[in-house]
């Protein structure tokens, strides 16, 4: 038994709302489709690629000719192999640091929140509202005040956000580059 009496009627929200989590997360996985790479000098990329550059050098994706990927690096434009990449890495843009706070705090204040309000909601003074609307109130209350709290501690600084790609599909969004290249060219 998960859930014993008491703790059925203090959280009677706790099923649905597993359920209602599990059903979005399993609906998000099955349609998230990744972006192809743009080899078109509008994406930038990281990449590792020792015989080329002992650290990962940045820069943005000006083309791709066969199995090599060209990357525009400040001033030179380096013919990058994919067999010598071992990492390789799309800019996800600039994110700042500020909403991260501010979603720490939002968590952090709710579940604070809501355990300050679980031992009111047992009280019989309270019980005409309800449990749940208790400790519904309470984590709203609480993730207000940790939002503000957390967006107010953390310093603005803006950093480059980076996804990871493999390297399988790299060389699926060359092959599928080189492809519609010739496609546009027989047209």
């Amino acid at each position: 038994m998960l859930m014993g009496p008491m703790a059925s009627r203090m959280f009677p929200f706790l099923p649905p709302l597993a359920a209602a989590l599990l059903a979005l997360g399993s609906a998000t996985a099955a349609y998230a489709t990744p972006m192809p790479l743009r080899f078109d000098g509008t994406e930038r990329a990281r990449i590792a690629a020792p015989d080329v550059d002992r650290r990962s050098v940045t820069g943005t994706l000006s083309g791709a000719a066969g199995d090599t990927v060209l990357l525009l690096a400040g001033p030179r434009e380096l013919r990058i192999p994919v067999r010598q990449v071992v990492r390789f890495e799309r800019s996800r843009g600039m994110r700042t640091t500020r909403s991260r706070g501010v979603v720490t705090g939002l968590v952090v204040g709710a579940l604070a929140g809501m355990a300050l309000s679980a031992g009111k909601a047992s009280r019989p003074t309270w019980s005409r509202l309800g449990p749940a609307v208790i400790l519904l109130g309470g984590a709203a209350g609480g993730g207000i005040v940790g939002a503000l709290v957390g967006g107010a501690l953390t310093t603005e600084r803006e950093a480059e956000s980076w996804e990871r790609i493999p390297l399988d599909r790299l060389r699926a969004d060359l092959a599928s580059h080189a492809a519609a290249e010739v496609i546009d060219s027989e047209q």
